[in-house]
């Protein structure tokens, strides 16, 4: 039998038992006793999975596997720092990285590990992000043939997307756990009017209703959530908006809401000192709403296919709106764009850790 390979009636078995994991440390005990399984059939001295669902740093998950030898999430940290790292984990399959022939920063996080040889396999391109699997050998392994880099890209993408799909429906009792902590995230709830029966803010201008909490600009969008979601037409939304400080100012918030027990909708607000695809301001005022709405939505992780589902618009037309935007804003593709977006978020986070 060759290396990797296992039976469909096993692989079916693997699906269904991660996807019936009933809570996340059951599940992520699943995920990590198939990487210490196929870390021990590759023989590799450390193997980690890296789950990336958007652009986000906050939809960004690493689960890892255990190493005696390599402590794994300082290697995965360093990794991701190593300038060009993330341009090799964007292709479906399995492809090689040798110490020999690693440019010289990650030629130092492999030799400061004793690491010789990375196999490295990206997610299918149906997946969103940057999904991947790393396995790291302290001695140059054997080369894959064709059939076991088959099995392996197999195996890996069942672990991510299973992984994806299964942490998105877990996201949301974990951050409900965490809403104690001011800096993590703040409950609200309506009633099925849409007044605010909680939120963790001063109300502006007396209107408890959760539109008038927002910047004139985002009230509609807000209000649409509210009726649908109380409606039933949706069962959860998340919605990028800026909340209404005062007269004068306002902040940047992402609400994740869903329809609560009592017909209104309750939900989470994830306060802007998490990194949330949000146009600045000097890119916004150059968009047209319909463009302001897709450049969200790619920047946020979204592709094409996506960003058309969820705005009810053909794909051709979203692309349509991308070379609009591209020339509005002398981008040439969809990674400047998202950079464009997000590099003044990931910045400004950089320099109040560091001020």
């Amino acid at each position: 039998m060759r290396m990797f390979d296992i039976s469909l009636i096993d692989l079916a078995s693997m699906a269904d038992e991660l996807s019936a994991a009933p809570c996340p440390d059951t599940f992520r005990r699943h995920v990590a006793d198939e990487l210490d399984r196929l870390s021990a059939e590759a023989e590799a001295c450390t193997v980690h999975l890296v789950l990336r669902w958007g652009a986000r740093l906050d939809q960004q998950l690493m689960i890892h596997g255990s190493s005696t030898d390599v402590d794994v999430s300082a290697f995965a940290d360093d990794l991701d720092r190593t300038e060009g790292w993330a341009a090799r984990v964007v292709a479906a399959g399995v492809s090689t990285v040798l110490l020999e022939d690693a440019a010289p920063d990650l030629h130092a996080v492999m030799s400061s590990r004793g690491i010789s040889a990375l196999w490295v396999v990206g997610g299918a391109r149906s997946l969103p992000g940057s999904s991947h699997v790393v396995f790291a050998f302290a001695a140059r392994p054997r080369e894959l043939t064709s059939p076991e880099a088959t099995a392996l890209a197999i195996h890996s993408t069942l672990l991510m997307s299973r992984s994806i799909s299964r942490l998105a429906l877990f996201e949301w009792d974990e951050l409900m756990s965490h809403n104690e902590t001011p800096e993590r995230s703040f409950l609200f709830e309506t009633d099925p009017q849409g007044v605010l029966i909680r939120w963790p803010y001063p109300i502006v201008e007396g209107d408890r209703r959760l539109a008038a909490q927002m910047v004139p600009g985002d009230r509609r969008a807000v209000a649409e959530v509210v009726d649908s979601v109380t409606a039933g037409a949706t069962t959860s939304y998340e919605l990028i908006v800026r909340r209404a400080v005062d007269a004068m100012s306002s902040q940047t918030m992402r609400l994740l809401a869903r329809r609560s027990p009592r017909g209104g909708v309750e939900g989470i607000v994830l306060p802007p000192s998490l990194p949330v695809a949000v146009l600045p301001d000097d890119v916004s005022s150059r968009l047209t709403e319909r463009e302001r709405e897709v450049a969200r939505l790619i920047a946020a992780g979204y592709r094409v296919r996506q960003v058309g589902e969820r705005l009810y618009l053909s794909q051709n037309t979203v692309r349509n709106h991308l070379k609009n935007i591209f020339s509005k804003l002398g981008v040439s593709s969809q990674a400047a764009l998202i950079a464009l977006i997000n590099e003044p978020v990931r910045h400004s986070r950089w320099d109040a850790s560091n001020g």
